[in-house]
């Protein structure tokens, strides 16, 4: 699936250098946030979702807005928390919650707490998640630089990238739960699928702060996958035996072609992996060449290179054949 993602990625960038469609500004956001409503409408309902997309999911919203699901027990890190505070903090935090706004609460809400005191703590457990994943995730960068004797501390922990993840996260989380909130309030009924629906929707515009095209593209697929299974269980799509067998080789022949033709269509850190599993000899195609004489953007990476040609092989020894290139079309 992995490659799948970026597979598309490649085409589209492909299409829109071509001008054959066009790029839409912020589309990885409207992706993602058809994605997760989506996901959000099946999810409602236990036992649709796949097991790892359901612990991912219900990590980030929790099991509040569920079908039929357990009750969640009113500890939690936040009641936990409250507990090593001192008595004066409680205090101050009592009388702060005795305010009316913050008890509000519907009577077909599912959650412990009240609407506002659910989505905060919904903010502050999520926000954590998504910055301690960032910041683990750059662990071993922080050790090479400490083991070349500099100070990781503020390019680790201190970082806009780790407060964009911490605010994608808690968003989408955050997003959700008052939309549904919200919908319930404002009807005076529930209906789940329908209320996740539009509150996936919603949450998904917490991606304007962590802006990534492929996770966009990694849900879509998920969902799409997902969508297919369904549909084939229910007798209602035919089955195709190997299909994920075709769908690599198909994403895997976008990705070589592109790498030969124009690997500046390709994401950055995959066309490095291709280089490393290729020895480089990715790097060797005379990409100037291509251009004179299929005019079409290629060497736009590599500008000046120029292969070493043996001349017991071939004439094209030199740069100055790229003025003459009608022989060879």
């Amino acid at each position: 699936m992995y490659t799948t993602n970026l597979a598309l990625e490649t085409l589209y960038n492909m299409l829109t250098a071509r001008k054959l469609i066009p790029r839409v500004p912020y589309g990885e956001i409207g992706l993602f946030s058809m994605a997760l409503a989506g996901y959000l409408h099946f999810y409602r309902t236990p036992g649709v979702v796949d097991s790892f997309s359901d612990s991912v999911l219900s990590t980030i919203f929790g099991t509040d807005e569920v079908v039929d699901a357990p009750p969640t027990p009113k500890s939690s890190a936040i009641t936990r928390l409250f507990a090593y505070l001192p008595q004066s903090a409680q205090n101050l935090i009592i009388r702060v919650l005795k305010f009316r706004y913050l008890q509000i609460k519907h009577k077909q809400c599912t959650h412990n707490w009240s609407c506002l005191l659910n989505i905060a703590e919904k903010f502050v457990r999520c926000f954590g998640i998504g910055y301690g994943i960032n910041a683990a995730l750059k662990i071993p960068s922080a050790a090479r630089l400490l083991l070349n004797g500099k100070n990781p501390l503020m390019k680790w922990l201190f970082t806009r990238e780790n407060c964009s993840s911490g605010a994608f996260i808690a968003g989408i989380s955050v997003l959700h739960q008052g939309m549904s909130c919200l919908l319930r309030h404002m009807r005076g009924a529930s209906d789940p699928r329908v209320d996740g629906l539009i509150s996936g929707g919603v949450a998904g515009l917490a991606m304007y702060f962590y802006r990534s095209s492929m996770v966009a593209l990694y849900c879509f697929i998920r969902l799409a996958d997902l969508l297919i299974k369904k549909l084939a269980s229910q007798g209602k799509i035919p089955t195709m035996k190997h299909a994920y067998v075709y769908m690599y080789a198909f994403s895997t022949a976008i990705l070589f072609h592109a790498g030969v033709w124009e690997p500046h269509n390709i994401r950055p850190a995959y066309w490095r992996f291709m280089l490393n599993l290729t020895g480089q000899q990715f790097k060797l195609v005379n990409r100037r060449l291509v251009e004179k004489i299929f005019d079409i953007e290629s060497a736009n990476l590599y500008p000046n290179f120029w292969p070493s040609y043996d001349p017991r092989y071939t004439s094209i020894t030199s740069e100055a054949v790229l003025k003459d290139v009608s022989r060879f079309k």
